[in-house]
């Protein structure tokens, strides 16, 4: 049975001893919750959350008894079916370029991971030097020599080459989930009907765009284990290497800054990732005040609008124009030496 949640925060699924809680953003005068198992069309269950649990336009509901973990959900509001924004992982996205029908849903993940030892590196800003890559980009390229090619898993096995160039910190282009089948508006092709997106014939090759923020690419993903697992192996091989992940965050100016910070916050402790290149539209001066980021390497094109007091140590962020020098399928550069392989 259905119950109020307790909680107010954070928006999505969230599994707990005792179930799952679920919140979700809507403007609409009905909301429902609806379940299906992994690939499956058919909804098995669905949901209806209650009015009275509405606060503002956040509706809240508890399951308490219930193991969501693997199931694919989505959300309809009035009738009117969408996915999670908050989804920590994206179903029908895993094969890049694929204009196949398989439904896009929210996946519920399982957070456990044995992180074991894994560390930070903590390389000083005096001492870092950036490789600059898209992932599939270079792991596909014929120059990479690998196994998994166009996967976080390809990364791995790129990791001595990383490390005879003497770089220390890997700065991922856009890895948070976005769709690259780029599409347009077409009339429908029933009488009076609505008009719909199709395919235009074009492909976001590089991510930059609308996003579900808390999602890594599942198209960088080999396929044989869930997507977040690969990126988490990925992250702590870098760091058991001495190198750092920083993946770039893309931000339309359509989030809040509570949301920006909150996905910030969402990688820095889920994936243990070393810091982010911020890109778009981003609110620079509450990202740099925010205590939860506080150790992490943070970049960005512009900081003119952070105002630092003068009783408080400036913030940790990269404020010179680096020199960018091509690299393969990457750049490298640490703001005064310069390297090429």
């Amino acid at each position: 049975m259905a119950k109020r949640t307790n909680m107010m925060y954070p928006l999505g699924v969230t599994i707990t001893e005792s179930g799952a809680e679920i919140l979700v953003q809507a403007e609409a005068e009905k909301v429902s919750l609806l379940l299906f198992k992994a690939g499956e069309k058919e909804c098995f269950e669905q949901f209806e959350f209650a009015k009275e649990e509405r606060i503002g336009d956040v509706w809240t509901m508890s399951l308490p008894g219930y193991d969501l973990k693997g199931l694919e959900y989505g959300f309809e509001a009035d009738g009117e079916w969408f996915v999670d924004p908050c989804a920590k992982a994206v179903t029908g996205r895993k094969v890049w370029g694929s204009i196949s029908e398989e439904p896009v849903r929210a996946r519920v993940t399982d957070h456990s991971f044995n992180w074991d030892t894994d560390k930070r590196p903590c390389i000083p800003y005096s001492d870092t030097i950036v490789y600059r890559f898209h992932v599939r980009g270079l792991t596909k390229h014929p120059s990479s020599h690998v196994r998994n090619k166009g996967t976080y898993a390809g990364i791995v096995e790129m990791i001595p080459y990383f490390k005879s160039l003497g770089v220390t910190s890997l700065e991922l282009m856009p890895v948070a989930e976005f769709d690259e089948v780029m599409k347009e508006r077409t009339p429908s092709e029933i009488p009076g009907g609505k008009p719909e997106l199709k395919p235009n014939g074009k492909i976001n090759y590089w991510g930059y765009g609308p996003t579900f923020p808390y999602a890594p690419k599942a198209a960088y993903g080999t396929g044989f284990m869930p997507v977040e697992t690969e990126f988490k192996i990925m992250v702590k091989e870098l760091h058991d290497a001495g190198l750092e992940c920083i993946p770039e965050m893309y931000f339309t100016g359509e989030e809040t800054i509570p949301q920006v910070l909150d996905v910030l916050r969402y990688w820095a402790e889920e994936y243990h990732v070393d810091g982010f290149k911020l890109s778009g539209v981003v609110p620079t001066e509450a990202i740099a005040a925010d205590p939860f980021l506080k150790d992490l390497k943070l970049f960005a094109d512009d900081w003119s609008n952070v105002t630092i007091p003068k009783t408080a140590p400036p913030p940790k962020v990269k404020s010179a124009a680096p020199k960018w020098l091509p690299l393969r399928c990457g750049i490298i550069w640490n703001g005064a030496k310069s390297a090429t392989a």
